[in-house]
């Protein structure tokens, strides 16, 4: 019996370790200017130009209640894609791409993990490696909820716009 491993990018949000699905991340890029949309909720920066399309930027940090910091191009952009859209998660540092077997990854539902509602059960998903704990997201989870509908309203204003 084989097992299943899966493929994640780490990133850094306020000394939080993160990880999505890196088949789920089509680029890395440094942090440009993010244009802010008026009436957008508090979930989104804003949007940026990338290749002719503008992309929605997502506020992690205002979805996990980290306190806000300015955006430098030290910072990244993760341009990512889920089966409806393409966005830009804002992110402090990009770590490394990181193999973890399906074994390692644990589920615990301790308030220290709260901040990783992770599907609709309320699962924690978390992996400890040498650097200490990942929290583990699939992308549709993390933009579920306020955060999607947000991304729908602005998907409508741009779409009139053109």
């Amino acid at each position: 019996m084989s097992q299943r491993e899966t493929y994640f990018l780490t990133f850094l949000l306020d000394h939080h370790r993160f990880a999505i699905p890196v088949e789920d991340v089509e680029k890395v890029e440094r942090a440009v200017a993010i244009t802010p949309v008026p009436e957008s909720g508090k979930l989104l920066h804003g949007v940026i130009d990338y290749h002719g399309t503008l992309l929605p930027v997502i506020n992690l940090r205002q979805k996990f209640s980290l306190d806000p910091t300015e955006i430098t191009p030290d910072h990244k952009l993760l341009i990512v894609s889920t089966h409806l859209r393409q966005l830009a998660i804002l992110v402090d540092e990009v770590g490394e791409v990181t193999k973890i077997p399906e074994k390692e990854i644990f589920e615990t539902k301790t308030a220290a993990a709260r901040l990783s509602k992770n599907d609709e059960s309320g699962r924690n998903l978390l992996f400890n490696d040498k650097n200490g704990i990942v929290i583990l997201y699939e992308l549709e989870s993390l933009l579920s909820g306020e955060l999607d509908n947000e991304i729908n309203q602005l998907q409508e204003v741009l779409s009139e716009k053109k």
